[in-house]
């Protein structure tokens, strides 16, 4: 379902653009080359997993860190939904940026909250609630715009959303696996 879900944002996300061209075009290097580009994307994915696994390390977070759902099911399906959600949210930033009106930093500043809001929402939410999570959140997000702003392309905070959405899991996976299931930390 979460697959699903990421698809169609993906879709709505290319129709605010004017289709998947107009969408393509963002992805382009406008800056930097591509390896430029892609180390820009991975030192900052590099840098959202360890600021999460730094600030993840609260009793309430690792509490609800043992309970996350992505913890059952094929590791296939998971790291698909890790690079659709990348793709899909980083684009959406990127366009929140883009066209702000008040400005590129401002829109970042606006996004990364939105994005806070949205992963503390649904059922079951994808962090806890909370001011201090939702901090946290806001923050990992102005990283991945201001990822995106340096490089001027969305190809850096896809790589680093990719990264860290699949660092974090391996690191989750592993615990899980190694204390015995769910319950313990």
């Amino acid at each position: 379902m979460l697959l699903f879900k990421y698809l169609l944002l993906l879709i709505v996300t290319a129709w605010l653009v004017g289709g998947f061209k107009n969408l393509r075009t963002s992805i382009t290097f406008h800056r930097f080359g591509f390896w430029t580009t892609c180390l820009a994307g991975i030192l900052a994915g590099l840098l959202v997993l360890a600021f999460r696994r730094l600030v993840n390390s609260s009793p309430s977070v690792s509490q609800s860190e043992t309970i996350d759902y992505s913890l059952r099911g094929a590791i296939a399906i998971w790291l698909a939904i890790f690079g659709a959600a990348a793709l899909t949210e980083e684009s959406w930033r990127a366009i929140c940026i883009s066209s702000f009106h008040y400005g590129p930093i401002a829109g970042n500043v606006a996004a990364a909250a939105c994005f806070s809001l949205a992963h503390m929402a649904g059922l079951p939410p994808r962090i806890p609630q909370g001011l201090g999570i939702a901090t946290v959140e806001a923050v990992v997000g102005l990283i991945f715009g201001a990822t995106f702003m340096a490089t001027g392309s969305v190809l850096s905070p896809i790589l680093a959303s990719a990264l860290y959405y699949t660092g974090n899991y391996i690191w989750l996976r592993h615990r899980y696996l190694s204390t015995g299931g769910l319950g313990t930390s």
